[in-house]
């Protein structure tokens, strides 16, 4: 089949997907990572977001009404000279079966990854790059009309995790050390250092939020970007950390626990923190805590298989995770004290990240999904 007619039969078939739910085999050849929003509640039919090719759909990002949806998507393309590219970028799109996905990078070689949305879906924060084979932080807006603003500058060092205040106005990001010879330059060893933040718009320098000897990673900022949560080691073990964004006082431990903690989550709000836990030789676990510290965390979900990323809703209520269970994953949302759990998906991709929007009615995720040829 012609390969311009081939990609219209998926796309095609990805609408089709999207009318009658996520998750379902409707065809022989082909197979792809789609992006998924359904009820938090777990009601109803979940919608899948055309794929227009064989891309596979990751890290998908909701805004606060889960209107929009942002993610990120890979696929593999020949160079002509017997190898291969492969092609990272940032989409954004209603989310709706009726959707026109607009691709954020694509200019010249720019490529993108893990992306974060603002509240009203306007901009999209990402870490990406260009030729020079830099990791740096860019802010776009979702419409895609004008070029994204680079906030970090190309350097010796790599970008992770940004984080984007529900206003827009700030920025977070894990800053990491790159410890590989130049040489190495397309594959270093990056080393977490600290977490920076800066002005969503590029104005003003960056600033190094925590200062720690440690390592000091995953960022999350409250929605007016006042407040920041992320894991650090500068005590030993990861564990989980709030204070203020512009660096000032002394942050709180919220999590206080034996093991590795990290992948905080804060609400928009400021009030409430989630984040997953890990006991050596122990069982994951998904826990909250008031993000003052002032009372003992809950714990949510325990497993003996790996759980993604939380996502909270913006006033703390809700939580949603995944667990890893042989070679799926399933959804769940609960409430911060663990009760009213309800089942979202249970054919997830492995290591999928959902996302909740901030109004906790709608959250998001990934399908391995068979698309008709």
């Amino acid at each position: 089949m012609d390969k311009v007619l081939k990609l219209s039969a998926i796309a095609a078939c990805a609408s089709v997907a999207a009318a009658t739910g996520c998750g379902l085999a409707l065809g022989e050849e082909t197979w792809a990572n789609v992006v998924c929003v359904g009820n938090a509640d777990g009601t109803g039919t979940p919608l899948s977001i055309p794929n227009t090719g064989y891309r596979s759909d990751l890290r998908p990002a909701l805004s606060a009404t889960g209107a929009a949806v942002a993610w990120w998507g890979f696929w593999v393309t020949e160079d002509g000279q017997g190898g291969e590219i492969g092609h990272r970028e940032i989409y954004v799109a209603a989310a709706s079966a009726a959707a026109s996905p607009i691709e954020l990078t694509a200019r010249g070689n720019a490529w993108g990854r893990y992306p974060a949305i603002s509240d009203d879906g306007a901009r999209v924060a990402w870490v990406g790059g260009d030729a020079d084979q830099s990791y740096d932080i860019f802010i776009g807006a979702a419409d895609g009309a004008t070029a994204p603003v680079r906030i970090t500058g190309a350097s010796d060092y790599g970008t992770a995790g940004p984080t984007l205040s529900g206003d827009a106005t700030k920025v977070a990001w894990t800053h990491y050390t790159s410890t590989g010879a130049a040489a190495e330059a397309d594959a270093p060893t990056w080393v977490a250092d600290d977490v920076w933040s800066a002005n969503a718009d590029g104005s003003g320098s960056p600033l190094n939020v925590t200062h720690s000897t440690g390592r000091d990673q995953d960022p999350s900022l409250s929605r007016d970007g006042t407040m920041i949560a992320w894991a650090s080691d500068r005590n030993g073990n990861l564990e989980i950390y709030v204070g203020s964004a512009d660096g000032t006082g002394s942050p709180v431990n919220v999590s206080n626990d034996p093991g590795d903690d990290d992948e905080p989550r804060l609400s928009s709000n400021g009030a409430t923190v989630a984040w997953r836990a890990k006991e050596l030789d122990g069982p994951w676990r998904v826990r909250t805590a008031s993000a003052e510290g002032a009372t003992p965390s809950v714990e949510l979900s325990e497993s003996t298989e790996e759980m993604s990323r939380p996502s909270v809703s913006a006033d703390g209520a809700l939580v949603a995770w995944a667990e890893d269970h042989g070679d799926r994953a399933t959804v769940y949302v609960a409430h911060a004290d663990g009760s009213n759990r309800a089942t979202i998906a249970t054919s997830a991709v492995k290591g999928t990240q959902p996302s909740l929007s901030a109004d906790g009615t709608k959250v998001a995720w990934t399908v391995w999904q068979r698309l008709r040829t």
